[in-house]
């Protein structure tokens, strides 16, 4: 299992932004809104669907989705009401440490 901290950065409007993570891990779908942070467990190789919403339907204005253990430094964001991205759960390399 590969264990991630999943994030949702906070948005203009927190009350519009809603995600669904759906993985063919035979688990339950991840759901929440904005702002989020939660560590979850997929195993290596999982193919996955995360669908973003705005409910408002202007797109998530500053938010984004991270997941780094499973996607590395990648961050996905929604501009209009409705959006899906495929991904697949791999290692990632270690972050590497703050500058002092």
């Amino acid at each position: 299992m590969v264990h991630s901290e999943v994030t949702v950065a906070w948005d203009g409007k927190p009350s519009d932004v809603e995600w669904e993570l759906t993985c063919n891990d035979g688990g339950d779908p991840i759901r929440g809104g904005a702002s989020y942070a939660a560590t979850h467990a997929l195993p290596l190789g999982a193919s996955c669907t995360l669908k973003m919403v705005d409910t408002y339907g202007d797109g998530w204005q500053g938010a984004y989705w991270s997941a780094p253990a499973w996607i590395g430094n990648e961050r996905y964001s929604l501009s209009g009401g409705l959006g899906t991205v495929s991904f697949t759960v791999a290692l990632q390399p270690p972050q590497p440490p703050p500058s002092p």
